[in-house]
């Protein structure tokens, strides 16, 4: 892995969270990163811009606010279920997709590749459901796209969902045995969310959600545990005191320290790890449930505004 460093202006229209999950791309700590753009995407940073009543974030408001309306309007028409129907309505959305202001802002403000695609998931019979994901990559890097929506088209075609998670793994670089661990779903045994973060028992969850919070009241101790280090990264379950994940995970610390300021990099830690535990606790067949703005304390609003905004509170710029 790389050692070399930049400079954090560089994604400083980010929001914050999808820099911290970046930058460790740029300078060859991991392979790629991917940030699901759900409803929360758009709605959690719509509620902290918004709350903050400046004029200057008034056009950043209005393209979240018509690339939101463009997601919860897409639409697919299928009349039958095969690889070449399926794969005709991804290419089709995928356009949609790509012209919308968000993901045309996330491809000029990320200095790599950014792919942003449809991704589509099985809902149970021949139910199909479908959202959209932006995949990072050093520039020259990237997968082509269309290769992307084929596996994941045809590992819900043919039920093969579990290979298409497989080669999302290996293109964020995350370890093979926790890929491995993730794939093992026994019906005897807890989901593998779940046994990836009850791992840790340093959570206060009386704290979560309560007014005033922050993600150290909830996690108070939580690197005195060394596999706090195996969740760097958003919504990756580590492998329960997986030492790859570990050493994986203080390389990518230790390159976001020469960076942002090391409060700023340990809130995010504490963050990928309670956001991990809020999905592993709310699982259906769906999926989790992501937590709403604030609700994992004061430092999961500042995940929410741009970077350069974030870099200003008082708790980063006196790190």
């Amino acid at each position: 892995m790389s050692s070399s460093s930049f400079d954090a202006t560089a994604l400083s229209s980010l929001p914050a969270f999808a820099a911290l999950e970046t930058a460790p791309v740029l300078v060859g700590r991991k392979d790629g990163a991917s940030i699901q753009m759900s409803d929360l995407y758009f709605e959690n940073q719509l509620s902290v811009l918004r709350n903050l009543d400046s004029a200057s974030f008034t056009d950043r408001i209005a393209a979240l606010e018509e690339s939101y309306e463009i997601v919860q309007n897409a639409s697919i028409h299928l009349n039958s279920l095969s690889v070449g129907t399926l794969e005709h309505a991804a290419n089709n959305v995928h356009e949609t997709y790509r012209s919308m202001p968000e993901t045309k802002r996330l491809r000029s403000a990320f200095p790599g590749d950014c792919l942003t695609v449809p991704e589509f998931v099985r809902t149970g019979g021949n139910g199909i459901d479908f959202g959209l994901r932006a995949y990072f990559f050093r520039e020259g890097d990237a997968p082509d796209a269309g290769e992307i929506i084929r596996r994941n088209v045809v590992g819900v075609v043919e039920d093969t969902e579990r290979e298409f998670e497989r080669y999302q793994g290996g293109l964020h670089g995350y370890p093979e045995c926790c890929i491995d661990a993730f794939m093992d779903r026994s019906p005897e045994a807890p989901a593998p969310e779940v046994r990836s973060v009850e791992a840790l028992s340093c959570i206060r969850e009386d704290r979560i959600g309560a007014r005033g919070a922050s993600i150290t009241d909830i996690l108070p101790d939580f690197f005195e545990d060394p596999h706090a280090y195996a969740f760097f990264s958003r919504k990756f379950f580590p492998e329960p005191g997986c030492a790859t994940a570990e050493e994986r995970g203080r390389d990518v610390f230790e390159g976001l320290t020469t960076a942002f300021p090391e409060t700023m990099v340990r809130d995010s830690f504490r963050l990928n790890y309670a956001l991990c535990y809020t999905l592993a606790h709310s699982l259906t067949p769906e999926g989790g449930k992501l937590p709403r703005v604030g609700s994992l304390g004061t430092e999961h609003v500042y995940a929410y505004l741009p970077l350069k905004n974030a870099l200003s509170v008082p708790r980063y710029r006196s790190a």
